[in-house]
């Protein structure tokens, strides 16, 4: 599984300019740093999301079912990995 650690704005992969890591707090291993966003970054990425919303109200149905069916199997292809790393935040 790949981790995620960047926003992801405008359909664009976009570095925070601070950090978030995640730890195991039983270990204190840090599980994955994602990057995080100044106020600047969150009001783009609010922008970004106002100006895709009317093409994504637009989008029949059944292509929005599409797009989530196809994330639900990502998901269910992922469980295994996606339990361990719940796990590990949790500190099991």
């Amino acid at each position: 599984m790949n981790i995620q650690t960047q926003s992801i704005i405008g359909n664009t992969d976009t570095a925070g300019n601070g950090e978030i890591p995640s730890l195991n707090p039983a270990t204190g291993e840090v599980i994955a740093v994602a990057s995080s966003l100044d106020s600047a970054g969150a009001e783009q990425a609010v922008k970004a999301a106002r100006e895709a919303f009317p093409e994504w109200s637009r989008t029949p149905i059944s292509e929005r079912q599409k797009i989530l069916r196809r994330w639900q199997e990502i998901m269910v292809d992922e469980r295994e990995e996606l339990a361990s790393l719940v796990s590990q935040e949790g500190g099991k």
